[in-house]
């Protein structure tokens, strides 16, 4: 073979080589990307179908997916994808604006990008009382749309306080404006809705006072002085319609206003309401009701993820409004009846419905408290132990505070069953139970659901509760509802970190003549067992300054103090007192109990003749 014919070879064998190596694609020209599917608005938490086209890519490597900012812009399933095949894009929990981008894996060097704002839809609920002459509890619940700017777009509420005569009664009404302020060092913020309904709020527009927990939670108070409550605002996923077993429990308001609370179990399959059965503590309207059987029907939600249930129990068929904040979460309220109402939650039970039968064995940790028209108003906390023995026996101890009678480290026993379908009880053994508590409905959900914050996918499980005992020392039947957490941590060094924080005080006529409720949320830090921390008060009895809503308000220690000191009960690992708890300037020292659930839950509960408050501490996840 001569020279040139070799060289003529060897130079094609090169550019053969190079061709294959770095050609735009081994095609007819350069590669390109294109993707469809690409919504002009992303909604959080909701994913959508991406998919990508590359042209020229003789070799089909198809592309990989990105987007900015990076740990905050949301994920890819999968993050590669051949052209023409399509990937999941689910945004991140919180509004925001995001660049996703599809970029050639044969030439890097070419992508398509779009920008695009993620708008959030947000479940809140709440309870509490109005600050007006007719003085009434309420419930309310709703459903807001919000851009990355923090306007509102959009929404729907439902409010109820049980008054068809002169209160805001029940009403259902459009949010057409607002805005959502969050400071992301703090976490605490403000969510201003713009209603229809002129009764509602101040002549209409609600302002909500926050705690953020983490982007897709807060812990939330009615913060505009026409009222104040206590509730949640959640980032909500929009599925279709609800389906598989549920666990349920509200409280409220009968038709002569009396305190009434509702808990129980249901299956729903389709547009059918199955298998239910619910437990009344009415107590107007004594004895207890347990294990009533019901049915009843769902409607579809609409674009805000509002839908109803209606029920068929006892001859009644009461409707709740539903609004979802995920596949196993709604929150409920009582709206088709102007002199009634109830407001709570339900959630699901995941692949463990039907599969509960003696299930809650382990240790727990609990809250119960009363709603403002409860009488006598309480809360309880504490924590047991539950065992398969013969009888299904529980030991524990527990905090309890009945209209200024605090009772502290009570030592409990009972038995407790638990159904298939996560209908179950606590049963306490006489002199063993918590001053006037001895019957709780307990009500299992989904292992993998965290009860406090359904978003957060640590899980846990565990149940809702409701108090059953028909009659107490005062005379009155007892009735709340609350929360069995699964007590996985009682070491107080994991007590130490920061939190978010939240509580529904009842003060007393001591503390105060003529207020009724406070609610406070906040962040806080816990280190070396000493707490202290800021936060927002609403406070129309202006217990606490000439303001009926504040922001900054120090949670410290009394005296010298900057911190109020966190006391580990040393006979009961997971049992922690403080005796020095003060807010603000008011010159009074609270005295709190706190139950470990977790290393990331708190529950606690105030001791004090004068006041009692039950609520949370959620670790607290920064702001991206």
């Amino acid at each position: 073979m001569n020279r040139a014919v070799r060289y003529t070879l060897l130079a094609s064998f090169v550019l053969a080589v190079l061709w294959v190596a770095g050609c735009d694609g081994c095609g007819p020209g350069p590669i390109k990307v294109t993707f469809s599917g690409a919504p002009s608005t992303g909604i959080a938490n909701s994913g959508s179908s991406l998919t990508a086209t590359v042209t020229n890519d003789g070799r089909n490597l198809g592309v990989y997916w990105t987007c900015t900012p990076v740990g905050s812009c949301g994920t890819f399933n999968p993050a590669q994808s051949g052209s023409g095949d399509p990937v999941t894009y689910t945004p991140p929990p919180s509004a925001t604006t995001v660049t996703i981008c599809a970029t050639s894996e044969a030439d890097p060097t070419k992508s398509f990008c779009v920008t695009i704002p993620i708008d959030a839809y947000l479940a809140f609920y709440l309870s509490g009382y109005e600050n007006n002459e007719d003085e009434d509890t309420y419930g309310l619940a709703g459903s807001v749309e919000v851009d990355p700017t923090g306007k509102v777009l959009g929404g729907e509420q439902d409010y109820n306080d049980a008054d068809a005569e002169g209160g805001v009664g029940a009403s259902s009404a459009q949010i057409t404006g607002g805005s959502l302020t969050v400071n992301l060092a703090t976490g605490q913020g403000t969510l201003t809705l713009v209603t229809n309904n002129a009764k509602v709020g101040v002549s209409g527009t609600e302002t909500l006072g926050l705690q953020a927990v983490n982007s897709a939670h807060a812990l939330i108070i009615q913060f505009d002085g026409s009222a104040t409550s206590s509730g949640s605002l959640d980032t909500q996923t929009l599925p279709s319609t609800p389906t598989g077993g549920f666990a349920f429990a509200v409280s409220g308001v009968d038709n002569e206003y009396y305190s009434v609370v509702l808990g129980g179990v249901f299956t729903i399959s389709g547009a059918n309401i199955q298998n239910g059965f619910i437990d009344v503590n009415d107590s107007g309207y004594p004895p207890v009701l347990y294990e009533l059987p019901y049915s009843g029907t769902i409607a579809a939600p609409d674009k805000y993820g509002r839908g109803t249930l209606t029920l068929n129990a006892s001859g009644e068929d009461p409707t709740l409004v539903y609004y979802i904040v995920g596949p196993e979460a709604m929150r409920l309220i009582r709206v088709e009846d102007p002199t009634q109402f109830v407001v709570g939650s339900a959630y699901g039970q995941g692949a463990s419905a039907l599969k509960f039968n003696n299930a809650l064995v382990g240790s727990y940790a609990f809250l119960v408290e009363g709603n403002v028209y409860s009488f006598p108003v309480y809360a309880a906390a504490g924590m047991i132990t539950t065992t398969k023995g013969e009888g299904l026996p529980f030991t524990g101890v527990g905090d309890v505070n009945e209209e200024g009678f605090p009772a502290s480290a009570q030592s409990l026993s009972g038995n407790w069953f638990m159904d298939n379908d996560g209908y179950g009880g606590l049963g306490f053994s006489a002199g063993k139970g918590l001053e006037d508590i001895y019957n709780l409905g307990v009500y299992a959900v989904d292992p993998k659901l965290n009860i406090l914050d359904p978003n957060n996918p640590s899980g846990g499980g565990g149940a809702l509760v409701v108090d059953l005992d028909g009659s107490s020392s005062f005379e009155s039947p007892l009735n709340g509802v609350g929360v069995l957490l699964p007590q996985t941590d009682t070491t107080s060094a994991d007590v130490n970190g920061t939190w978010a924080f939240g509580a529904q005080d009842f003060p007393l006529g001591g503390l105060c003549a003529g207020c009724y409720e406070f609610d406070f949320v906040g962040q806080g830090t816990i280190s070396s067992l000493a707490f202290s921390g800021t936060g927002m008060i609403s406070d129309p009895g202006k217990l606490f300054s000439s303001k009926t809503t504040d922001s900054g308000v120090s949670f410290a220690g009394s005296g010298e103090s900057s911190t109020a000191t966190i006391v580990p009960d040393e006979e009961n690992p997971g049992r922690y007192t403080i005796s020095n708890q003060t807010i603000g300037t008011l010159e009074y020292e609270f005295h709190v109990t706190i139950y470990q659930a977790s290393s990331g839950q708190l529950l606690w509960v105030e001791m004090d003749d004068l006041s009692l408050w039950g609520g949370t501490l959620q670790t607290l996840t920064p702001l991206p």
